[in-house]
């Protein structure tokens, strides 16, 4: 897997805009910069997934806790599927679910497994640009 982040350029000024935020708030920006791929490229088999982290993360709204080992086995299957960029989204997903405390270099480390998932179906030149100015906007934003 390369290392889209440094590639970027922007490793220093992600970095900052990550630590400025506490954990709720990065697990929330990183479930967005996912969402963005999801809306791109429609993984059905992630639909559930997305809902769930919609309620729980934007929503607030934890009742749906028994669903969670449901969750976590689609996460599991999209990480084992044939299809490679469904596998790095649920790798960056299975980070989401399963970091209590998301590290700023786990926060990259997620990130990366997203900008590889869009390098499945784009070139380097046609989304990482785009992709980190999302992801700062994202990080900038999310102070409340």
């Amino acid at each position: 897997m390369n290392n889209w982040v440094l590639s970027a350029g922007k490793t220093s000024e992600l970095k900052a805009l990550i630590e400025s935020l506490n954990d709720d708030q990065r697990k929330l920006v990183l479930f967005k910069f996912i969402s963005g791929c999801q809306e791109k490229y429609q993984y059905e088999i992630l639909e559930e997934v997305f809902s769930y982290l919609e309620i729980l993360l934007v929503e607030g709204d934890d009742s749906l806790v028994d669903d969670e080992p449901r969750i976590k086995e689609l996460i599991h299957i999209g990480m084992y599927e044939y299809f490679l960029s469904l596998n790095y989204i649920s790798e960056a997903l299975n980070i989401v679910m399963n970091e209590q405390s998301l590290k700023t270099e786990v926060f990259l480390q997620a990130t990366n497994c997203v900008l590889e998932a869009y390098s499945c179906a784009e070139s380097s030149e046609a989304f990482l640009e785009r992709e980190i100015s999302f992801l700062i906007e994202l990080l900038s934003a999310d102070k409340t």
